[in-house]
C-alpha cells in the first residue's frame, strides 16, 4: 500500500443534507481517509448517494427517520454514515441490523506500513445511533457511580 506517511485522517462532519451538502462530502473524501457524517437527515433512499460521491470510498449509513407512515418521524438530525477509503479499508464487513440501538463499528488501521495481520495494529471506532448514544450515556451515567475506574 502507497502512503505518504503512517497516519491516519479521519474527518467528522455535521451536516443538515447529504444532497445538499454532497459536494462538501466530496471535498472532505480528499482530505481524507474515513469521512464520518452525523446528525445527517438521511432518509433510507438516500443511502445510496453516499456511493455516488467519490469513485475511491466505500460507504454505509443508517437512517433515524421512520418512514413507515405517510408524515415523516423521528429525529430528522439523526442518521449517522460513515465513508472509507477502499485503498486504506480493504476489507470492511458491514453488518446491518434493524435494532434502534444498532451501533457501526469499524476498525481503524494505527500504522498503515505495520503488520495487518497483526490484531494489535487496528483499534475500533464506532457510529452510533441517537438512541443508542443516549442510552449508553445513562448507562455510563449510572455504571460510574458504583465503579471506580483506574488506568493503568
Amino acid at each position: 500500500m502507497n502512503c505518504k506517511n503512517d497516519n491516519l485522517t479521519l474527518i467528522s462532519f455535521n451536516c443538515k443534507s447529504i444532497e445538499r451538502s454532497f459536494e462538501d462530502v466530496r471535498d472532505l473524501c480528499e482530505k481524507a481517509d474515513c469521512v464520518i457524517l452525523q446528525e445527517t437527515w438521511l432518509l433510507p433512499w438516500d443511502i445510496p448517494i453516499l456511493g455516488k460521491i467519490h469513485k475511491d470510498f466505500g460507504y454505509t449509513g443508517n437512517s433515524a427517520i421512520d418512514v413507515g407512515a405517510e408524515i415523516l418521524r423521528g429525529r430528522p438530525y439523526g442518521g449517522v454514515a460513515i465513508l472509507w477509503r477502499k485503498s486504506v479499508f480493504q476489507s470492511v464487513s458491514v453488518i446491518t441490523s434493524i435494532n434502534l440501538i444498532k451501533t457501526i463499528v469499524v476498525l481503524i488501521v494505527k500504522n498503515k506500513t505495520g503488520d495487518i495481520s497483526d490484531k494489535s495494529n487496528y483499534r475500533p471506532i464506532s457510529l452510533a445511533t441517537v438512541t443508542a448514544k443516549v442510552l449508553d450515556r445513562l448507562l455510563s451515567n449510572e455504571l460510574q457511580k458504583v465503579l471506580q475506574i483506574h488506568e493503568a
